[in-house]
């Protein structure tokens, strides 16, 4: 999800660089699952021709938006989460524990309590601005 929806300065790697390998990710596998035939011609042409030659970056993100695969990626994220913060409660604290229970927040930076208007907002914040990422972390 992140790989379409943060900046190359977040992820540390050229947007949009997984669907370009040919890995479809959690949010992509839900749009192709979710959405129409035309998403699913469109999502795999992408994955196909390993480039965005052919389909924008926006058009995916918009099929993306438009299946609830964002806000469902994000969903199973959060689950995943508040997991882990739930299996490392019982260990003493210490610096190790600090830093495992910093993990999950590192990628939700900026948004407040996981909900969908701030899941939105990290969405929003990142749309394409006179052809450049908006937005930074």
């Amino acid at each position: 999800m992140l790989d379409l929806t943060a900046t190359e300065e977040v992820l540390g790697k050229p947007v949009a660089s997984d669907l370009r390998e040919g890995k479809a990710t959690l949010s992509v596998i839900h749009s192709i699952d979710h959405g129409t035939a035309k998403d699913r011609q469109t999502i795999q042409r992408v994955l196909d021709d390993r480039s965005f030659e052919n389909v924008s970056r926006q058009q995916i993100r918009d099929i993306l938006v438009r299946n609830g695969s964002v806000e469902y990626a994000m969903t199973v994220a959060d689950r995943y989460a508040e997991q882990s913060r739930k299996a490392l409660a019982p260990l003493e604290d210490s610096e190790f524990k600090r830093a495992l229970l910093w993990v999950p927040d590192l990628w939700w930076r900026g948004r407040s309590n996981g909900t969908k208007k701030n899941r939105q907002n990290l969405v929003d914040r990142d749309r394409p601005v006179h052809g450049q990422l908006a937005g930074s972390y």
